[in-house]
């Protein structure tokens, strides 16, 4: 305790201080500068001795913590995972991006925003793990796979799951799950899916484009959606000069879109070409995969190149 002390010190000042106005009579000037110097001098070496003395403080003092170097420490048992997002649509919806530890149950995930295109994982345990990302909204997902490295190209086929090396430390980079064309069921299931009580129809979309034929007039045409993964397809037949056209009801999925000549082999796709302007140096026929997705319309799917080489194109089904 240290009130005692302090207490003595108050009225050893206050002693001094009155000492010095009784000993010297008024209206002497040499006095009075005599009392206000010793005055001084008493208040002056009082403050000196209290400030030597402990402070007491109503509040206690709390020893700080060094948060720059505790998130140090911390970065330095774990890695990262970054890399680029896209989706084969104009627009990148948001997205949910799970890391699955090789070998275990665990997983990290964060989510995105619509058109975020690119993220990092941070947090995470060294070890190895597979990337996949999931829509938010329904359990599509693309992958880290073989065919990403390969340039998503159509003959690149092998969309097995590439082991990702975390290190202590250390960043993972250019991991990019962007491999939305995978066969059903080559990734983990979203591990946030509930299960759905939804009519089979909330499960299908929509393809919707353009159609064009190299003459003055637009014959009747045969539209077909040919599944990817399977045998299966999905038909129109248009009336002569239809500009546009539309299927529905759709499994979502991909696919790749024809127009053929009705009753023909001759046809027009949905290819690079189209997408490359249609001009003398687009030389890339090779159809386009087209996602659809449940309730949505996969717009701006053109079926306009009639000059691809014979053979590019499947046979119609409906021939």
């Amino acid at each position: 305790m240290q009130t005692a002390p302090r207490t003595i010190l108050w009225i050893i000042l206050a002693l001094l201080v009155l000492t010095t106005l009784f000993c010297n009579l008024p209206g002497d000037e040499l006095s009075r500068d005599a009392d206000y110097t010793a005055t001084l001098t008493a208040v002056q070496s009082t403050q000196t001795a209290m400030a030597g003395m402990p402070k007491e403080s109503s509040t206690p003092t709390v020893a700080s913590t060094n948060t720059a170097t505790i998130a140090t420490n911390t970065s330095l048992t774990t890695g990262s995972i970054s890399g680029s997002l896209s989706y084969p649509s104009e627009w990148i919806p948001a997205q949910r991006i799970v890391a699955f530890r090789v070998g275990g149950d665990d997983y990290y995930f964060i989510e995105t925003t619509e058109n975020q295109a690119s993220f990092t994982l941070s947090g995470l345990p060294p070890g190895a793990y597979y990337v996949v990302t999931y829509l938010l909204s329904e359990d599509l997902s693309a992958g880290y796979t073989n065919a990403v490295l390969c340039g998503l190209a159509v003959e690149c086929q092998d969309h097995q799951l590439i082991t990702v090396q975390v290190n202590a430390g250390g960043e993972s980079t250019n991991i990019d799950p962007v491999d939305w064309y995978a066969p059903n069921g080559s990734f983990p299931p979203n591990p946030f899916a509930l299960p759905s009580s939804d009519a089979p129809s909330a499960n299908t979309g929509s393809i919707s484009g353009k159609l064009s034929y190299p003459s003055e007039g637009i014959p009747q045409l045969q539209i077909v959606a040919f599944h990817q993964d399977s045998e299966a397809f999905y038909s129109i037949e248009t009336t002569p000069n239809q500009l546009t056209f539309q299927i529905n009801d759709i499994p979502s999925g991909v696919y790749i879109v024809v127009a053929y000549l009705s009753g023909e082999e001759y046809a027009g796709g949905y290819t690079q070409a189209v997408l490359c302007g249609l001009s003398l140096d687009c030389t890339d026929h090779s159809l386009v995969p087209v996602l659809v997705d449940p309730g949505l319309d996969s717009a701006d799917v053109d079926l306009m190149d009639w000059y691809a080489p014979q053979g590019t194109y499947p046979p119609n089904p409906l021939r």
